[in-house]
């Protein structure tokens, strides 16, 4: 077996968490999300082509692009109506030298890219699904089942092959919305799904 290429590697994902141009914000947004252990998770490499759905501000697809470069590229999808906080937040980091590599998308969740973007190698879809659903839910906690997200998921061919345990908090009574009281820490699932052949 050949030697994997420099870009077949994973880069070092503790030096592009400690990159000094990334923002005071970004660092503070670190303490919660672990970005490390969320790029190793998705496997994230130099060369990849990634969509990031639901990108909001910008945080993940940002870690995304640094993973990805020199070569890759990262599409940040938002919808055409995302909150003015979010749209100001991203496109700033389209205007950095980190965000050379992201194509900002503003298209709905069910038709995300252009026709003539494919073969992707990663798609990311962190904190938005909920949002998305087309179950009849209570949105006052603004939280989704793990279950039926696996179940749409799986459902439309895709098969669960890794699971991630680094955003739980199984102290999370799961009595509040997304936007917890200070101090207290939400339970969030990361699942990886893959497309069979």
């Amino acid at each position: 077996m050949a030697a994997a290429t420099a870009q077949d590697r994973a880069p070092d994902y503790a030096a592009i968490i400690a990159a000094p141009d990334r923002t005071e914000a970004d660092l503070q947004t670190d303490k919660r999300r672990d970005p490390a252990k969320l790029l190793a998770f998705t496997g994230a490499h130099p060369g990849m082509k990634v969509l990031d759905m639901g990108a909001g501000g910008g945080y993940s697809t940002e870690l995304m692009a640094r993973a990805i470069a020199p070569s890759g590229v990262v599409y940040g999808q938002n919808p055409v109506d995302i909150g003015e906080r979010a749209k100001t937040r991203f496109e700033a980091r389209l205007k950095t030298p980190a965000g050379k590599n992201i194509v900002g998308v503003a298209r709905p969740f069910d038709d995300p890219l252009p026709a003539d973007v494919r073969d992707l190698d990663l798609i990311t879809f962190l904190f938005f699904y909920h949002d998305t659903t087309y179950m009849p839910v209570d949105q006052s906690l603004h939280r989704i089942e793990e279950s039926a997200l696996r179940r749409e998921v799986e459902a439309a061919g895709f098969k669960l092959v890794a699971e991630g345990d680094f955003w739980r908090h199984p102290e999370d009574a799961r009595d509040f919305s997304i936007q917890p009281p200070s101090g207290k820490a939400v339970d969030e699932f990361v699942l990886k799904f893959q497309k069979p052949m």
